[in-house]
């Protein structure tokens, strides 16, 4: 579907968590993934902007949704080369963790 994301834009949506803009109620210790899809990953991919402008809680509503990765590369295709499985009830810390330690080469976190 060349869906995907790099890296750093993973990170820049963790950095933008908890900030006034994007969920600023997120604790890493007790958020769920569900709670970062409904509060802040669904929203984003109903607005149009740049992903500058969407990670800071900008952008401007848009007739329909799409995928967060699309909005994340600005409409870039980009092929996948890893898969991450998840659990809505996982911490969102705990998904990006895992993310982490496959970039960095670690079986585990």
């Amino acid at each position: 579907a060349m869906r995907a994301f790099t890296f750093d834009r993973l990170l820049d949506l963790c950095k933008a968590l908890g900030t006034p803009a994007v969920m600023p109620h997120f604790d890493s210790t007790i958020s769920k993934t569900n709670d970062v899809v409904r509060q802040v990953i669904i929203p984003m991919s109903r607005r149009q902007g740049s992903w500058s402008a969407l990670r800071r809680g900008l952008g401007v509503e848009a007739s329909e949704g799409r995928a967060l990765a699309t909005c994340m590369q600005e409409g870039q295709p980009l092929r996948a080369e890893r898969w991450i499985t998840h659990s809505w009830d996982n911490l969102f810390a705990h998904v990006v963790a895992a993310a982490i330690a496959d970039t960095l080469g670690e079986r585990t976190f």
